[in-house]
Protein backbone atom coordinates (compact mmCIF):
# COMPACT_ATOMS: atom_id res chain seq x y z
CA UNK A 1 0.00 0.00 0.00
CA UNK A 2 1.37 3.41 -0.96
CA UNK A 3 1.66 5.60 2.13
CA UNK A 4 2.65 9.24 1.81
CA UNK A 5 5.60 10.91 3.54
CA UNK A 6 4.40 13.04 6.47
CA UNK A 7 7.71 14.54 7.59
CA UNK A 8 6.88 17.95 6.11
CA UNK A 9 3.26 18.27 7.22
CA UNK A 10 1.89 18.87 10.73
CA UNK A 11 0.11 16.27 12.84
CA UNK A 12 -2.58 17.33 15.32
CA UNK A 13 -3.81 14.77 17.87
CA UNK A 14 -6.55 15.08 20.48
CA UNK A 15 -7.52 11.95 22.41
CA UNK A 16 -9.43 13.33 25.40
CA UNK A 17 -13.09 12.61 26.14
CA UNK A 18 -15.65 14.62 24.16
CA UNK A 19 -16.08 18.04 25.74
CA UNK A 20 -18.85 20.65 25.71
CA UNK A 21 -16.48 23.25 27.17
CA UNK A 22 -16.09 26.34 25.03
CA UNK A 23 -12.70 26.38 23.35
CA UNK A 24 -12.04 22.63 23.53
CA UNK A 25 -12.34 20.06 20.72
CA UNK A 26 -15.72 18.31 20.76
CA UNK A 27 -14.42 14.80 20.06
CA UNK A 28 -11.19 12.78 19.76
CA UNK A 29 -9.61 13.56 16.39
CA UNK A 30 -6.36 13.54 14.47
CA UNK A 31 -5.64 15.82 11.54
CA UNK A 32 -2.96 16.55 8.97
CA UNK A 33 -2.22 20.24 8.33
CA UNK A 34 -0.38 21.53 5.28
CA UNK A 35 0.24 25.24 4.63
CA UNK A 36 -2.20 26.13 7.41
CA UNK A 37 -5.04 24.01 5.96
CA UNK A 38 -6.50 20.79 7.39
CA UNK A 39 -6.09 18.29 4.54
CA UNK A 40 -7.12 15.08 6.34
CA UNK A 41 -8.96 14.20 9.53
CA UNK A 42 -10.30 11.19 11.43
CA UNK A 43 -12.96 11.35 14.15
CA UNK A 44 -12.33 8.59 16.70
CA UNK A 45 -14.44 6.72 19.26
CA UNK A 46 -12.20 5.18 21.89
CA UNK A 47 -13.73 1.87 22.91
CA UNK A 48 -12.34 -1.67 22.95
CA UNK A 49 -10.48 -0.59 19.82
CA UNK A 50 -10.20 2.95 18.41
CA UNK A 51 -13.13 3.09 16.02
CA UNK A 52 -12.96 5.28 12.93
CA UNK A 53 -16.29 7.11 13.11
CA UNK A 54 -15.60 9.41 10.19
CA UNK A 55 -12.65 10.14 7.93
CA UNK A 56 -11.88 12.44 5.06
CA UNK A 57 -8.67 13.23 3.21
CA UNK A 58 -7.43 15.34 0.33
CA UNK A 59 -4.39 14.75 -1.88
CA UNK A 60 -4.51 10.93 -1.44
CA UNK A 61 -3.69 11.10 2.29
CA UNK A 62 -6.51 8.66 3.15
CA UNK A 63 -4.52 5.43 3.73
CA UNK A 64 -1.76 7.41 5.45
CA UNK A 65 -4.01 9.00 8.07
CA UNK A 66 -5.55 5.59 8.84
CA UNK A 67 -2.06 4.17 9.33
CA UNK A 68 -0.96 7.06 11.57
CA UNK A 69 -4.02 6.54 13.76
CA UNK A 70 -3.22 2.81 13.85
CA UNK A 71 0.36 3.56 14.90
CA UNK A 72 -0.82 5.93 17.64
CA UNK A 73 -3.39 3.42 18.97
CA UNK A 74 -0.74 0.85 19.93
CA UNK A 75 -2.11 -2.58 20.87
CA UNK A 76 -5.68 -1.25 21.06
CA UNK A 77 -5.66 -1.07 17.28
CA UNK A 78 -8.27 0.56 15.09
CA UNK A 79 -11.51 -0.71 13.57
CA UNK A 80 -14.34 0.52 11.36
CA UNK A 81 -17.03 2.60 13.07
CA UNK A 82 -18.95 0.80 15.79
CA UNK A 83 -22.44 -0.31 14.73
CA UNK A 84 -25.40 0.16 17.03
CA UNK A 85 -27.95 -1.14 14.52
CA UNK A 86 -29.20 -4.70 15.03
CA UNK A 87 -29.36 -5.55 11.34
CA UNK A 88 -26.18 -6.73 9.61
CA UNK A 89 -25.68 -4.06 7.01
CA UNK A 90 -22.45 -2.63 5.63
CA UNK A 91 -22.43 1.15 5.60
CA UNK A 92 -18.69 1.77 5.22
CA UNK A 93 -18.21 3.64 1.93
CA UNK A 94 -16.41 1.66 -0.84
CA UNK A 95 -13.28 3.84 -0.70
CA UNK A 96 -12.84 3.18 3.04
CA UNK A 97 -13.67 -0.50 2.63
CA UNK A 98 -10.87 -0.78 0.04
CA UNK A 99 -8.41 0.77 2.51
CA UNK A 100 -9.41 -1.72 5.24
CA UNK A 101 -9.05 -4.59 2.72
CA UNK A 102 -5.55 -3.44 1.73
CA UNK A 103 -4.53 -3.22 5.38
CA UNK A 104 -5.82 -6.78 5.83
CA UNK A 105 -3.30 -7.93 3.18
CA UNK A 106 -0.40 -5.76 4.42
CA UNK A 107 2.59 -7.31 6.18
CA UNK A 108 2.90 -4.13 8.29
CA UNK A 109 -0.51 -4.72 9.89
CA UNK A 110 -1.86 -7.59 11.96
CA UNK A 111 -5.58 -8.32 12.21
CA UNK A 112 -7.70 -10.16 14.75
CA UNK A 113 -11.44 -10.73 15.08
CA UNK A 114 -13.15 -7.97 17.07
CA UNK A 115 -16.92 -8.19 16.66
CA UNK A 116 -19.43 -9.69 14.26
CA UNK A 117 -21.00 -6.42 13.10
CA UNK A 118 -20.66 -6.45 9.32
CA UNK A 119 -21.54 -8.74 6.42
CA UNK A 120 -18.06 -8.08 5.04
CA UNK A 121 -15.70 -10.03 7.35
CA UNK A 122 -12.79 -7.68 6.62
CA UNK A 123 -14.67 -5.01 8.57
CA UNK A 124 -15.09 -7.22 11.66
CA UNK A 125 -11.39 -7.01 12.55
CA UNK A 126 -9.11 -5.05 14.82
CA UNK A 127 -6.11 -3.66 12.89
CA UNK A 128 -2.83 -3.30 14.79
CA UNK A 129 0.34 -1.77 13.38
CA UNK A 130 3.37 -4.05 13.18
CA UNK A 131 5.72 -1.22 12.13
CA UNK A 132 5.07 2.50 12.45
CA UNK A 133 5.50 4.69 9.40
CA UNK A 134 8.33 7.21 9.40
CA UNK A 135 7.77 10.85 10.21
CA UNK A 136 5.22 10.84 13.05
CA UNK A 137 7.54 12.56 15.53
CA UNK A 138 8.64 15.07 12.90
CA UNK A 139 5.01 15.85 12.01
CA UNK A 140 4.16 16.44 15.68
CA UNK A 141 7.22 18.67 16.01
CA UNK A 142 6.19 20.60 12.89
CA UNK A 143 2.88 21.47 14.55
CA UNK A 144 4.64 22.79 17.66
CA UNK A 145 7.07 24.82 15.55
CA UNK A 146 4.28 26.29 13.43
CA UNK A 147 2.31 27.29 16.52
CA UNK A 148 5.40 28.97 17.97
CA UNK A 149 6.05 30.86 14.72
CA UNK A 150 2.42 32.02 14.55
CA UNK A 151 2.53 33.13 18.18
CA UNK A 152 5.69 35.18 17.69
CA UNK A 153 4.12 36.81 14.63
CA UNK A 154 1.00 37.67 16.63
CA UNK A 155 2.70 39.56 19.48
CA UNK A 156 4.02 43.09 19.35
CA UNK A 157 7.69 44.03 19.50
CA UNK A 158 7.10 45.31 23.04
CA UNK A 159 5.75 41.95 24.16
CA UNK A 160 8.67 40.16 22.51
CA UNK A 161 11.00 42.41 24.48
CA UNK A 162 9.02 41.85 27.69
CA UNK A 163 9.29 38.08 27.21
CA UNK A 164 13.04 38.34 27.83
CA UNK A 165 12.43 40.24 31.07
CA UNK A 166 9.34 38.41 32.41
CA UNK A 167 9.07 35.09 30.55
CA UNK A 168 6.40 33.58 32.86
CA UNK A 169 3.87 36.26 31.96
CA UNK A 170 4.40 35.63 28.25
CA UNK A 171 4.26 31.85 28.83
CA UNK A 172 0.67 32.21 30.09
CA UNK A 173 -0.22 34.04 26.88
CA UNK A 174 1.52 31.35 24.84
CA UNK A 175 -0.45 28.58 26.58
CA UNK A 176 -3.72 30.35 25.80
CA UNK A 177 -2.58 30.80 22.18
CA UNK A 178 -1.85 27.04 21.90
CA UNK A 179 -5.35 26.18 23.23
CA UNK A 180 -6.97 28.56 20.74
CA UNK A 181 -4.84 27.18 17.90
CA UNK A 182 -5.78 23.60 18.79
CA UNK A 183 -9.45 24.54 18.94
CA UNK A 184 -9.28 26.21 15.53
CA UNK A 185 -7.72 23.03 14.05
CA UNK A 186 -10.47 20.89 15.58
CA UNK A 187 -13.15 23.20 14.13
CA UNK A 188 -11.55 23.04 10.67
CA UNK A 189 -11.35 19.23 10.96
CA UNK A 190 -15.03 19.07 11.99
CA UNK A 191 -16.01 21.21 8.99
CA UNK A 192 -14.06 18.94 6.63
CA UNK A 193 -15.59 15.82 8.20
CA UNK A 194 -19.12 17.22 8.01
CA UNK A 195 -18.63 17.99 4.32
CA UNK A 196 -17.60 14.34 3.81
CA UNK A 197 -20.76 13.07 5.57
CA UNK A 198 -22.98 15.27 3.40
CA UNK A 199 -21.22 14.08 0.25
CA UNK A 200 -22.01 10.43 1.09
CA UNK A 201 -25.66 10.92 2.05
Amino acid sequence: MALKNIEKISLFTYFKRPSLDVGKPEFPVIAFIENGEVIAAIKVSMRQAWHVDNVTAKNNYGPTIYKVLMDLSGQKGIAPSFKYAKERKDFVVPKSRNIWARFCESKEVSTSFLADKYEDNVLNNRFVSVRAIDGINEAKRNLKNNIRIEYIRSISFGRKLASKIRPKKIDLGYRAFICNYHFSISRAAKKLLNASVQAHQ
